[in-house]
């Protein structure tokens, strides 16, 4: 499914009650395939976040709480798709995916402000972009830039 159709469907879904019964089906799944391509970049990010920090030209003394908010957001990740893919539940995933804002607030505050490997950073732009469609999705502020 194309960006843009995610977004269209994504759109639609956030209409409730006034779209259209024939296209639930189409929302649902666009949401489905958002949160499960969020989950599938945010494990991409945290393992090359890992790798950057690791490096030994990289000097940063809040390493370790990078690393923690990223498990946060990893985990949180993890809870939202359970929730909605395993338990069909969108009103936990919902809550957890404001608890994975919340980590990812955090981050988002670091990577703008400090510069780490080109992968790092397009691979956090990927997440973000990702965050930002689920926040609408569920009617929670995102992260913005």
């Amino acid at each position: 499914m194309t960006t843009t159709t995610r977004r269209f469907c994504l759109a639609a879904f956030l209409l409730g009650p006034a779209a259209l019964a024939q296209n639930r089906t189409q929302d649902r799944g666009a949401v489905t395939a958002t949160i499960n391509d969020c989950e599938r970049q945010t494990n991409s990010f945290v393992g090359s976040l890992r790798q950057a920090l690791s490096q030994a030209n990289v000097r940063y003394e809040r390493k370790e709480d990078l690393l923690r908010s990223a498990r946060d957001l990893e985990n949180s990740m993890d809870k939202v798709g359970d929730a909605w893919n395993r338990d069909n539940n969108p009103e936990r995933a919902g809550e957890h995916v404001r608890v994975a804002i919340g980590a990812a607030r955090e981050i988002n505050q670091i990577m703008v402000r400090r510069r780490l490997n080109r992968d790092t950073e397009q691979r956090w732009n990927q997440v973000r972009r990702e965050l930002n469609l689920l926040a609408r999705a569920f009617n929670t502020q995102g992260l913005g830039r």
